[in-house]
């Protein structure tokens, strides 16, 4: 045990959530540091009163017992207008969940195992009394990561509430999906690039050495000669950079076909960028070796939706993650009608966790695929399974696809 973990059962101010079943190991329990699940032997946490621990003898078929790890949509609100947006761009407040339903809810899941919240929206900072939230998140233990365009630290002279959040939560990701007066246009603002350059700036002066800020960029056709300016204009200041793919849904009016050529002609651009400023960026056409001394199996790495993860809409309907939100078959049911098991156990998780790399992809990479599964949904724009996969870039056996 590093000494970062050590002193983190060992200080007695926090709690620490933890839990243990089978497929974890015996005398083993897992628990979450800084995002990463990592396990322990009982005998070295021995005595230690802070440890609030979640035990279970129950074992599912290509799962863990509960969810880990649990993203919840706090508001469908956004301060922005961007062209790419998955989410629906619907402005009611009705049926979105209000705070008190969130930390009770915060309350259940911390009973359940959960280790890890991370929180979206719509803008997260949109949702009166966000902080408090994550205040409370972090009074019961939880991880914490959030999902924000950035705008509201760049607006915010409050420093010290900047510091506060960042002592709740180990990763902050910002959207930049364009650069300069190109910002503002795609996202419905005439002063948001500035906004978003100093809230960025001010996340990193405040950032302990620890936490990971990041950017996430969707490719597009549009901005692929933008990624370069991204990386030079932030490259001091965040940790790595993401690329991923945009999704027709929501505001977005892209085809697949066009979504997909959009990642496939980003791929070369990162490479290049890789090399040439000698930051990290990761893409969805990455692969890398799997460690066998990791707790969990590959596949929840790989796809970790229903297996270790669980995403909760603004109106409290559950999925394996937030890509199916237009698929009612995989609607686990509604989180303030049913109970965790319920929905974790429900027809619509287990049909998800399922399907596995080998129905999806190629199934013959010696390396593990970061193509996860759910891109296969993505791809075909069904959830029924078929013949054709998702075949990473370059992949020998999946050319033939592409043909």
């Amino acid at each position: 045990m590093n000494k970062e973990v050590t002193a983190m059962f060992s200080e007695e101010i926090n709690v620490i959530l933890a839990r243990k079943e089978p497929i974890i190991g015996d005398k083993k329990i897992m628990f979450s540091f800084n995002g990463d699940f990592m396990s322990i032997s009982e005998d070295e946490i021995c005595g230690y009163k802070n440890i609030k621990l979640f035990t279970t003898d129950e074992l599912i078929k290509n799962s863990l017992a509960t969810p880990a790890f649990v993203q919840i949509q706090i508001t469908n609100r956004c301060n922005m207008r961007c062209e790419h947006c998955y989410v629906s761009p619907d402005k009611s407040t009705l049926s979105e969940m209000n705070n008190r339903q969130i930390m009770g809810l915060l309350d259940r899941l911390q009973r359940k195992g959960v280790l890890i919240i991370q929180w979206v929206g719509g803008e997260v900072f949109v949702k009166k009394g966000f902080v408090n939230l994550i205040r409370y998140a972090n009074r019961l233990g939880f991880e914490q990561s959030i999902l924000s365009n950035g705008i509201f630290f760049g607006k915010t002279k409050n420093i010290k509430l900047v510091e506060e959040i960042w002592k709740y939560c180990y990763g902050i990701q910002i959207s930049v999906n364009s650069y300069g007066d190109k910002y503002n246009l795609f996202t419905g603002g005439k002063k948001f690039w500035n906004s978003l350059v100093s809230g960025i700036k001010l996340l990193s002066k405040t950032k302990p050495i620890d936490a990971k800020l990041y950017t996430a960029t969707i490719a597009r056709k549009e901005n692929l000669k933008q990624l370069e300016n991204i990386v030079i204009k932030f490259g001091d200041y965040v940790d790595f950079f993401r690329v991923g793919k945009e999704i027709p849904m929501g505001r977005s009016s892209i085809s697949q076909e066009d979504s997909i050529e959009a990642l496939k002609l980003s791929w070369p651009i990162i490479n290049n960028l890789r090399k040439k400023y000698g930051v990290m960026i990761t893409h969805p056409f990455d692969k890398y070796d799997f460690d066998q001394n990791e707790i969990l199996p590959s596949v929840f790495k790989t796809d970790s939706g229903a297996r270790i993860f669980m995403y909760i809409s603004v109106t409290g309907d559950c999925y394996p993650f937030p890509l199916l939100l237009k698929f009612p078959e995989y609607n686990g049911g509604n989180i303030f009608k049913k109970s965790i098991l319920e929905i974790w156990k429900s027809e619509a998780f287990s049909m998800y966790r399922n399907v596995t790399r080998s129905d999806t992809g190629c199934g013959n990479c010696n390396k593990v695929c970061q193509l996860q599964s759910r891109y296969h949904f993505i791809y075909n724009g069904k959830v029924h399974l078929y013949e054709k996969p998702f075949p990473h870039h370059g992949c020998p056996i999946g050319q033939r696809f592409n043909n």
